[in-house]
């Protein structure tokens, strides 16, 4: 299984004083995280006999954890002054795998399966993204505060028989 735990932290403050003063102030704290992975279970140009069940199976089941956290102050201690402050926090996480299981042969080198029970391919992916995104921006009563979150889970599972000469006693091909 493949798992990702991220963590990122920003943080910034201004001050300012005097007759006229200003003060701007900007955290940002970013996260990327990518999971990009093939998991096979497959016989190639081979020949498989088996007295009872054959069984081709590929899994996985990756993991993104990520926490984001940013803060961001701006203090204008002045009779004429201003303050900005800024905070954004953003996680994008993906994963992207391919999950197969095959039985394949070539026009030059089939592959030959036997079973006398059943035989089963099967994919599967259970992927899971957490993630926490916080930001908070102040500038004395206001502030500016982002928080964006992307998490495209995608890719392939499958099973498939190609280019077998299959000698199936079984249940299934």
């Amino acid at each position: 299984a493949s798992t990702v735990n991220a963590k990122t932290l920003a943080a910034s403050v201004a001050f300012a004083a005097g007759a006229g003063a200003g003060t701007v102030s900007v955290g940002a704290a970013l996260a990327t995280n990518t999971i990009k992975n093939t998991v096979r279970a497959y016989s190639e140009t081979s020949k498989l006999t088996s007295a009872a069940s054959l069984t081709l199976a590929a899994s996985a089941t990756p993991t993104i954890t990520a926490t984001s956290i940013a803060a961001s102050v701006a203090v204008s201690a002045a009779p004429i002054g201003a303050a900005f402050s800024g905070a954004g926090a953003d996680s994008t996480n993906t994963i992207n795998n391919v999950i197969t299981a095959f039985i394949a042969g070539t026009e030059q080198a089939r592959s030959s399966t036997t079973a006398a029970g059943a035989i089963s391919l099967s994919a599967s992916e259970t992927a899971t993204c957490r993630q926490g995104d916080v930001a908070a921006g102040d500038r004395g009563r206001d502030g500016l505060r982002i928080n964006e979150s992307l998490n495209p889970v995608g890719g392939r599972a499958g099973g498939r028989a190609a280019r077998t000469g299959c000698c199936c006693a079984g249940r299934g091909a």
